[in-house]
């Protein structure tokens, strides 16, 4: 299975379209890990099944009956999602913290630095596939996430407008 994981689109519909095509027929699932989550709607795809969470400069984050983090599982592999990798001044009372909530999950996903990243946290992968809010933002190109399930399992971070791997793990 083949998942691409976007995160803080702000509104950028174009890259967002770009990265659509060069996916279309590869990617079985779609994750947008929030700031501006529901971007994801102008490209929806019938064949891609879709996962979000909403980010902090959304709207419905600090509504009581939004999840703002949850557990996927796909291919046996729990998938924490959430926009921010700590508790942060927008979360709620009561919320659990992506640093809790990681013992329940194999792989945490998070986006909000812009910053694309996989590093081993307390035996966890952590991955954060960047931004696509412009070509550069806070020093890092545009890029996004592709994890691969099958056996070994392959995360690569590609920067968007050359599809060049920037970073990548195995298990």
């Amino acid at each position: 299975m083949n998942i691409c994981v976007v995160s803080d689109t702000h509104g950028n519909i174009e890259y967002l379209k770009k990265l659509a095509a060069m996916v279309s027929g590869t990617a079985d699932i779609l994750i947008h890990l929030g700031d501006n989550s529901f971007d994801i709607n102008e490209i929806i795809n019938p064949g891609i099944k879709i996962f979000t969470v909403p980010g902090m400069n959304e709207r419905i984050y600090r509504d009581k009956t939004t999840q703002r983090r949850k557990i996927e599982i796909i291919d046996n592999i729990k998938f924490l999602l959430t926009h921010s990798p700590h508790i942060t001044g927008s979360d709620l009372p009561g919320d659990k913290s992506p640093e809790e909530l990681s013992a329940e999950a194999d792989i945490v996903l998070f986006g909000h630095t812009h910053t694309p990243s996989i590093e081993i946290i307390n035996d966890k992968i952590w991955i954060n596939p960047g931004h696509m809010k412009s070509q550069y933002d806070r020093g890092s190109p545009a890029s996004y996430c592709m994890i691969n399930t099958e056996k070994p399992v392959r995360m690569e971070i590609r920067e968007l407008l050359t599809n060049k791997i920037i970073l990548d793990y195995s298990i």
